[in-house]
C-alpha cells in the first residue's frame, strides 16, 4: 500500500510541474540588441556626422572635441534585455527588462553640450503574448517618459523581437534633443549550461 501512495504522489507531483515547453519558458532568457534604426537621421557620437543607424553612432568613438575621441564608449556586450522568467528563477512572473542605452547629456561651462554617459532604460515591464506575433506591454512606472515610450513589441521568430518605439535622441549637430521613431532588433543569447 505505501508503494501506491508514494507511486501516485510521484506521478502527481510530476503531472503538476510546468511544462518547459510552454511559450513562455521558450521566450524567456537574455537578448542582446543587434540593430537601432532611426526614421530621422541624427549625430549622437559628435563626429559631425547624421546617420539613421543608431546602434552604429553608440558604438563609434564619441568626439568629445574636435582633439578628444574617446574609443570604446559604450559596448552592447555587457548590457543584454532580460526576458523573464528565467530557468533559473522560482518566480514566474513575465517581467521584461531591455536595457536600452539612452543618452545623459551635460553641459561645460561655456554651454557646451556633451555625452556624459549612457543610462540603461526601459526596465520596468510586464508583457503577455497575444494570439499572434505581438507582445503586450505594461508598465505603471512613469520614469521612461523622458526617454521616449514603446509603441509595439512583435515576435519575428523564435529567438528574435522588434521594438518600435519613439525615443528622445541628442543630435550633436543640431544640439537638440528629438523625438525620433526608432526600432530596436534583438536576438536571443545561448543559455551558458
Amino acid at each position: 500500500m505505501n508503494k501506491l501512495i508514494y507511486l501516485l504522489f510521484i506521478i502527481t507531483f510530476i503531472s503538476c510541474n510546468k511544462s518547459d515547453d510552454s511559450p513562455v519558458s521558450e521566450f524567456a532568457g537574455n537578448y542582446k540588441i543587434v540593430s537601432i534604426i532611426s526614421e530621422k537621421a541624427v549625430d549622437m557620437n559628435n563626429d559631425g556626422i547624421v546617420s539613421n543607424d543608431v546602434y552604429l553612432e553608440i558604438i563609434s568613438p564619441y568626439h568629445l572635441n574636435s582633439t578628444k575621441i574617446i574609443e570604446d564608449y559604450y559596448s552592447f556586450d555587457f548590457y543584454y534585455a532580460e526576458m523573464r522568467p528565467l530557468k533559473y528563477q522560482t518566480n514566474n512572473a513575465q517581467f521584461a527588462n531591455f536595457s536600452i542605452p539612452c543618452q545623459h547629456i551635460e553641459y561645460t561651462s561655456d554651454g557646451s553640450p556633451f555625452l556624459a554617459f549612457y543610462l540603461q532604460e526601459f526596465i520596468f515591464y510586464t508583457y503577455e503574448f497575444t494570439d499572434g506575433d505581438e507582445v503586450i506591454l505594461t508598465s505603471d512606472s512613469d520614469h521612461d517618459k523622458q526617454f521616449g515610450c514603446i509603441n509595439s513589441m512583435k515576435r519575428t521568430g523564435k529567438d528574435t523581437f522588434v521594438l518600435n518605439m519613439n525615443m528622445n535622441l541628442f543630435d550633436f549637430k543640431t544640439e537638440k534633443w528629438i523625438d525620433a521613431p526608432i526600432q530596436i532588433a534583438y536576438q536571443k543569447i545561448p543559455d551558458k549550461e
